[in-house]
């Protein structure tokens, strides 16, 4: 039991290192590199697509760069059974179908020339919370039924149930990103205007 306890502490802080890096990273990408509303969106297509296709030729490996992932996946691969299948597998759909909605808005904005340089720490942290809030709720969650679970049955119709979830909450935090990003636009064009003058 203190094993399982202790990859699962290992688990959360991985999790929410590799996140706040990488938002970290990117933020700071886009304000280096001035990057237009399409180009943004293209580019988180393209990072979303790339890992969709990897997971899918990884299959049903559990193998990973991260030893910490490597047994997580190990151990919940033995005690989910077949809905730790359908779970990869949905979740590498749903990892497609995310990015072709980033290449949809890629399109629409192609025009655009507003870029992403207004982001600012403030927008940043905003984000940051509001993600690792989301992510750590879901992954609350999830161990406390993989890890409550004592038998196989306790896994039927998970997936789908999860997903369903998940949908509702991807749906909400899109609405926040694209009002938060509106916001910060509207903000940036009126300091901007004000300045001229």
């Amino acid at each position: 039991m203190n094993s399982i306890q202790s990859m699962r502490r290992k688990q959360l802080v991985y999790t929410n290192f590799l996140l706040v890096l990488s938002v970290f990273i990117y933020f700071i990408t886009i304000n280096i590199l001035k990057l237009q509303m399409g180009l943004f969106f293209l580019s988180l297509g393209i990072i979303i697509f790339v890992q969709s296709i990897y997971g899918l030729l990884k299959k049903n490996s559990t193998k990973s760069l991260i030893p910490i992932y490597e047994q997580v996946a190990e151990y919940e691969k033995e005690k989910m059974g077949n809905e730790w299948y359908r779970q990869r597998r949905m979740g590498f759909l749903a990892n497609l179908v995310l990015s072709g909605i980033m290449f949809f808005q890629a399109y629409v904005n192609r025009a655009s020339t507003d870029n992403m340089s207004f982001l600012d720490l403030r927008f940043m942290l905003i984000m940051m919370a509001i993600l690792l809030i989301t992510v750590n709720i879901g992954l609350f969650f999830h161990i406390k039924k993989v890890d409550r679970s004592v038998s196989i049955v306790d896994f039927k119709g998970y997936t789908c149930k999860s997903f369903s979830i998940a949908i509702v909450v991807g749906l909400v935090m899109g609405v926040l990103f694209t009002s938060f990003t509106l916001f910060f636009l509207f903000i940036s064009a009126t300091l901007s205007r004000s300045q001229s003058f």
